[in-house]
């Protein structure tokens, strides 16, 4: 059984045989042998690559010296599976290169049987996900920033498709309309839109696309039924496949006060100075 030979003290690795090697080069992505002690005994010239070994080479032994402090910690507990179970699927594990760098891969691995050397060993194939892992890593991270800008900036904000339905929104779009989070998502922009027309919005929002941001003006219509005035800044960008607006709105309710004063006051005066009046 392989937990009894795991009891005792484990023997170095055995040199990789030549039927070793010539089994592993023709496996298309960095392949290891590893004995029931979890020791690697053999690895192809891909893995060797993936380690990334210094100018002028380094013997099989050597990089998995150098490699085998970090190997162990990261693939200690699915090698522990892969010889109760006979495989493994699909795991994904963080490793560190002897250079320090740290590579996410996924990993599959299945027994082999007792070759000439004796004893249960297990082989283990390697697709390095690093630069996808990245990816999705960084995008989650931005995504928490503009989320955590979106939730704290004074403006209201929407994500819109062009269809019209509300996507997404942040607290102060809430708060200026009288909805929650959850009823929003289940509006249109013509339900908050006193101007709506269809076939003027999907064109105006067809040539953001095609021509860039652009800011109008509008009033919205909160859930009590009274009216905001608000400028609208629009910007197209797609999420999920998808075209989508982002509209940035702000509350003009004190600058239409404003101006409506000052029109009365202009009313006034003009009355005032003319002749006969």
């Amino acid at each position: 059984m392989p937990s009894a030979r795991r009891s005792a003290a484990p023997t170095p690795p055995a040199a990789a045989s030549a039927t070793d090697i010539t089994r592993l080069e023709l496996v298309p992505l960095p392949c290891v042998i590893v004995n029931d002690a979890g020791l690697i005994v053999a690895g192809n010239r891909k893995w060797f690559d993936l380690l990334r070994p210094p100018p002028g080479g380094a013997a099989s032994g050597e990089v998995a010296e150098r490699a085998e402090v970090a190997y162990q910690a990261a693939l200690g507990p699915l090698l522990g599976e892969l010889f109760a179970t006979g495989s493994v699927h699909q795991h994904q594990v963080e490793i560190q290169r002897p250079d320090g760098a740290a590579l996410s891969l996924l990993v599959e691995g299945e027994l082999l049987a007792g070759s000439e050397r004796g004893g249960v060993r297990a082989t283990l194939v390697f697709c390095d996900v690093t630069a996808r892992v990245g990816s999705e890593r960084a995008l989650a991270e931005s995504e928490r920033w503009f989320r955590l800008l979106a939730e704290h900036v004074p403006e209201a904000i929407f994500v819109h498709d062009l269809e019209g339905r509300i996507l997404e929104a942040n607290p102060q779009a809430c708060h200026i309309l009288g909805y929650s989070r959850e009823e929003l998502l289940t509006r249109r922009i013509a339900d908050i839109e006193t101007d709506y027309d269809e076939q003027a919005m999907r064109e105006m929002w067809r040539e953001v696309f095609e021509s860039g941001p652009r800011t109008l003006s509008g009033t919205h219509r909160r859930k009590d039924g009274t009216h905001l005035p608000v400028e609208i800044r629009l910007t197209a960008f797609r999420v999920e496949n998808r075209d989508a607006i982002l509209a940035v709105t702000r509350d003009v309710s004190d600058r239409k006060r404003a101006e409506d004063s000052l029109v009365a006051t202009s009313d006034v005066l003009r009355h005032a100075v003319e002749p006969g009046r």
